[in-house]
C-alpha cells in the first residue's frame, strides 16, 4: 500500500509499505477520509515525542472495515467506521477511578497511519473507541429532533438576554442566583 511517512521534522515521503494484517481483536480500516490536526502540524514542524521518526503519519480518519481479526464481534468487513486513535489502559489509577481522559499510558499506543490506504487499529481501540458511522448519524438526528421540540421561538428577539462564555442559560440580573460574570 502507499503511505505518507514523516521522516524527520519538515520532511514527508510517499512510499510503498507493507499492508497491515489484523491480529486477534484488531481491525484494518480502508481510509476514505483523513484530517490534519494541530498535533500533525506540530509533529511536521518540530517533531513529537510520541511519534518516533520515521513513522506512518496522521491519526484522524474515517473509512470502512477492510479486514477484521479473529474475535471482532461488533464490526464486519465493509462497515463504515470512525475511531479515536487512542484507548485507555483500564488498569492505571485514573482508569480505575473512571478518569480515563487522564490515563497515564493513553498516548503510548496511538494509532498512526491515517495518511495511508489502510490503518490498523489495536484491539483496545476497536473495543473502546471505534464507532459505526451510521449510529453516529442516528444520534445526531435524535439530538436535533429533541432540540427542536425543547426550543420555543421567542416573541421578540430583542427580549433575549445576552449569552456569555458559551453558557447554556440566559443571564438575567434579576435572577437571585445569577453568576457573578453576568
Amino acid at each position: 500500500m502507499l503511505a505518507h511517512l514523516l521522516l524527520e521534522p519538515g520532511k514527508i515521503s510517499y512510499e510503498e509499505v507493507e499492508t497491515p494484517v489484523p491480529g486477534p481483536g484488531e481491525v484494518v480500516v480502508r481510509v476514505s477520509t483523513a484530517l490534519t490536526c494541530g498535533t500533525d502540524l506540530k509533529a511536521f514542524l518540530r517533531g513529537h515525542p510520541k511519534m518516533p521518526m520515521p513513522t506512518l503519519f496522521g491519526h484522524e480518519f474515517a473509512g470502512d472495515v477492510a479486514f477484521a481479526g479473529r474475535g471482532v464481534r461488533d464490526f464486519r468487513e465493509g462497515d463504515a467506521v470512525m475511531a479515536v486513535p487512542t484507548a485507555p489502559c483500564k488498569t492505571c489509577y485514573y482508569c480505575r477511578h473512571e478518569q480515563e481522559n487522564l490515563c497515564t499510558t493513553i498516548m503510548d499506543n496511538m494509532v498512526l497511519g491515517a495518511y495511508a490506504e489502510y490503518v490498523k487499529l489495536p484491539a483496545a481501540v476497536v473495543e473502546t473507541n471505534m464507532f459505526p458511522k451510521a449510529a453516529l448519524a442516528r444520534v445526531r438526528r435524535g439530538r436535533a429532533a429533541r432540540a427542536a421540540v425543547v426550543r420555543r421561538p421567542r416573541d421578540r428577539p430583542s427580549a433575549r438576554a445576552p449569552r456569555r462564555h458559551g453558557a447554556d442559560h440566559r443571564c438575567r440580573r434579576d435572577q437571585p442566583a445569577a453568576p457573578a460574570w453576568c
